[in-house]
């Protein structure tokens, strides 16, 4: 029975502590001090009161959680098995970026090819055009010189 009365004090202590420590949380999230325990209160104010304590309070348990899950992902980095599959996400990430690359010098590579062989292209097809007028130029030269040998012979 001794043992159980002084952890129930003990208990009782904590919780007064626990209890201060929310109350002064509570005032910061307020930005007011809260009156004291003991004090009684009129009815407005008590009403305006509840009201910034439910508000405040819903801020502090909003920011216990959100701090709560920093340090999950805080604990969670550290993780030798999440650091591995981070490092695997980067590989994978600059491999892909690799790839974007060369394909990109592939399509360069390939418009510059097709640039080389249109410009041959335009090039037979000038050589061509040349020729066929020379041949052109040869035939009516030729066709001339028979129609005056003819001519001169008769």
């Amino acid at each position: 029975p001794m043992a159980q009365q002084m952890q129930a004090a003990i208990m009782a202590h904590i919780a007064e502590h626990l209890a201060f420590a929310y109350r002064r949380k509570i005032e910061e999230q307020m930005g007011v001090p809260l009156p004291p325990p003991d004090q009684k209160l009129p009815e407005d104010v008590e009403v305006q009161l509840s009201q910034l304590v439910a508000q405040a309070g819903a801020q502090l348990l909003q920011l216990n959680m959100s701090q709560a899950q920093q340090q999950q992902a805080q604990e969670m980095a550290k993780d030798p098995l999440i650091q591995m599959q981070q490092e695997e996400l980067k590989i994978k990430a600059a491999d892909m970026q690799r790839k974007q690359q060369k394909d990109q010098a592939d399509i360069q590579l390939a418009q510059a090819k097709l640039q080389v062989e249109n410009k041959r292209i335009d090039s037979e097809t000038q050589r061509e055009e040349m020729r066929l007028a020379s041949a052109q130029k040869n035939n009516e030269q030729k066709i001339k010189a028979d129609v005056i040998t003819k001519m001169t012979k008769s």
